[in-house]
């Protein structure tokens, strides 16, 4: 047994550290309580989207049951619902441009080097549509939230990166007004990509096979910059969606690392690849 005061005082003691720092750094104070209460993970698996399991009384109906959530922290750098891998590139097909202009393109390397490679292949009259994914793993768990998925996504990802709009709020209007998979109806577009982020947000992994069911079966728990705490509970699905929707943007991620964003040819024809981060 733990005395409140001693937890509560401990945990401000940390939010105090964490948001006062940036990247690693040790407490050993905290990490000797830590000890105490028998904590020896500070984290849990990146594979497993349970962080914490709780039981949870329902005062109205007096059921008890034990439920997972997935916690996300807003102190310091902004959590990441869906991480880049190779996994994550979506690929795209480019037409009107030559070899030697791909090479010309591809040898672009300044620090905004993305953006400009984009703007070069507009310039040179290049056309780029989406194709395909690199991963079928990704691609199936894609299919298992709509059979749609991929496409909207992969259409949400040229806006990104073409126009350099990040707000997912945003990139969902347009393909709204732009209507690319012909729905007549920009809801749709909002519906599905909802649905989406929920789905990562409780359960599902690019390359991990999904069985469409919420590991995080209780809901989330936000822990805001200020410390505050948010929890959206699974039965409140509606608020937690559209929260997703209002707070989640796109990222580029380590273009080397992920191996995106270079023209490449392929059977005569020529493609590049771009890169999902939540």
């Amino acid at each position: 047994s733990i005395p409140r005061k001693e937890l509560y005082d401990n945990a401000n003691k940390l939010l105090r550290e964490i948001a006062s720092h940036s990247g690693s750094f040790e407490l050993e104070e905290i990490a000797s309580f830590a000890n105490e209460i028998k904590v020896t993970k500070i984290k849990a698996p990146s594979s497993d989207t349970t962080d914490i399991t709780m039981q949870i009384e329902d005062t109205h109906t007096n059921y008890i049951r034990n439920v997972g959530f997935s916690i996300k922290s807003e102190v310091g750098h902004a959590p990441t619902l869906m991480n880049a891998s190779a996994a994550t590139n979506f690929i795209y097909k480019v037409t009107g441009i030559t070899s030697q202009q791909a090479e010309e393109i591809n040898a672009i390397d300044t620090k905004t080097k993305i953006k400009d490679r984009m703007a070069k292949i507009v310039e040179l009259g290049g056309k780029i549509e989406y194709c395909g994914m690199s991963h079928a793993g990704f691609k199936r768990n894609l299919v298992m939230v709509d059979s749609s998925m991929p496409e909207i996504i992969g259409n949400m990802l040229l806006y990104f990166f073409a126009e350099d709009v990040k707000e997912c709020d945003k990139l969902v209007d347009m393909l709204g007004e732009r209507d690319p998979l012909g729905y007549g109806d920009a809801m749709m577009y909002t519906y599905k990509f909802k649905k989406f982020l929920c789905s990562c947000a409780l359960g599902m992994k690019p390359v991990k096979v999904w069985d469409g069911l919420d590991e995080a079966n209780g809901g989330y728990i936000i822990v805001k910059a200020d410390g505050e705490i948010l929890a959206y509970h699974i039965y409140n699905r509606n608020f937690f969606e559209q929260y997703l929707l209002d707070n989640t943007i796109l990222e580029k991620a380590s273009t080397g690392r992920h191996g995106y964003m270079s023209l490449y040819e392929e059977d005569g024809e020529m493609y590049i690849k771009m890169n999902l981060q939540v």
